[in-house]
C-alpha cells in the first residue's frame, strides 16, 4: 500500500488516496492521534483566542478531542484531508454550548465578579502602537474579530475559515474587509489624538 499520508507545502499532513482510514481500531486510533497532534498547537490558539482564557480553552479542547475521537472511531467522519476544519468546527461549537451554559450562571457576589474579571486579564501590550492595535481589534464586533484572528494569527486560508464558522467564503472576505476598515479608522484616530499636544 502506498504512503497513506504524506505532508504537503505547509506541513499539514493529507491524504494521498481516496480509502485511506483504516478499518480495524489500532491504526484508527493512531492515525487519529497522529492528526491530533499535529493540529493541536492551532486547536488550542483558537480556542483560546475564542475563550480568552488559558484554563477555558485547554478545557474547550480537551471536551473537542473527545467529541472528535468519538465520531472518529465510529466512522462519521471519512474526509481526511479535511480533518481540521472539521476540528476547528468542533472546537467553536464546544466553545459555543459552554457559552450557552455560562450565561445561564448568575454571579451575585461582586468579589466572584471581579476575581473573574482579572483573571482573563492578558498582560498589557509593550508599545504605543500595540496597544492601540489591540484596542482596535478588541473594538471589533466578536465574528469581525474572530475572522480577522484566524486569518492573520492563525494563518488559515478563507475556505478554511468558511468551513469552521458555517458560513459562505464571501461572508468571511466581507467580515474582513469591514474589520480592516474598522481598525483602519481606529488606529488612524489614535495617532491622531497622540500626535496632537
Amino acid at each position: 500500500m502506498e504512503k497513506a499520508l504524506e505532508r504537503g507545502k505547509e506541513g499539514r499532513l493529507r491524504a494521498t488516496q481516496a480509502s485511506m482510514l483504516p478499518s480495524e481500531p489500532g491504526r484508527r486510533k493512531a492515525l487519529f492521534l497522529s492528526l491530533v497532534h499535529t493540529n493541536e498547537p492551532t486547536l488550542i490558539r483558537v480556542a483560546r483566542r475564542l475563550c480568552r482564557s488559558r484554563d477555558d480553552a485547554d478545557d474547550v479542547v480537551q471536551e473537542a478531542i473527545v467529541s472528535a475521537y468519538k465520531a472518529f472511531m465510529a466512522g462519521r467522519f471519512q474526509d481526511l484531508p479535511n480533518f481540521r476544519p472539521w476540528m476547528l468546527t468542533i472546537v467553536r461549537n464546544t466553545f459555543l454550548r459552554g457559552e450557552r451554559t455560562r450565561r445561564r450562571w448568575v454571579l451575585t457576589d461582586g468579589e466572584t465578579l471581579a476575581a473573574l474579571r482579572e483573571s482573563k486579564r492578558e498582560p498589557p501590550a509593550t508599545t504605543d502602537r500595540e496597544y492601540d492595535l489591540e484596542q482596535a481589534l478588541m473594538a471589533l464586533n466578536d465574528e469581525q474579530r474572530l475572522c480577522v484572528e484566524l486569518v492573520y494569527f492563525e494563518q488559515l486560508e478563507y475556505a478554511e475559515i468558511a468551513a469552521m464558522l458555517q458560513i459562505p467564503i464571501g461572508t468571511v472576505r466581507s467580515r474582513l474587509a469591514r474589520a480592516r476598515y474598522s481598525m483602519y479608522e481606529s488606529l488612524t484616530e489614535s495617532e491622531r489624538a497622540r500626535s496632537e499636544p
